[in-house]
């Protein structure tokens, strides 16, 4: 089995986590009433869901967050996968 690089593998995954965080935050942005009610009927309306504010101190955190968490998420993942897969 070919070894996983896990550097790529951890940009990969972090940079993925960043995208969907930004699509996230725009359809959140755009729609706050439509993700509210999606979100409360998912959960079929057992507590209340408020709509979330979002400033842009909150999204660069999140997404340095994110992208931090998925690269090393996605180096552990495939040095795990290095060692077994020997």
């Amino acid at each position: 089995m070919p070894k996983l690089k896990p550097l790529s593998v951890g940009l990969s995954l972090g940079i993925m986590l960043a995208v969907l965080y930004t699509l996230r935050t725009i359809v959140l942005m755009l729609f706050p009433d439509f993700v509210v009610n999606v979100g409360n009927k998912m959960i079929y309306q057992m507590i209340i869901i408020n709509i979330p504010v979002i400033t842009i101190d909150s999204y660069i955190i999140g997404i340095i967050a994110l992208f931090l968490g998925g690269l090393v998420l996605g180096a552990v993942f495939s040095s795990v996968y290095n060692k077994v897969a020997k």
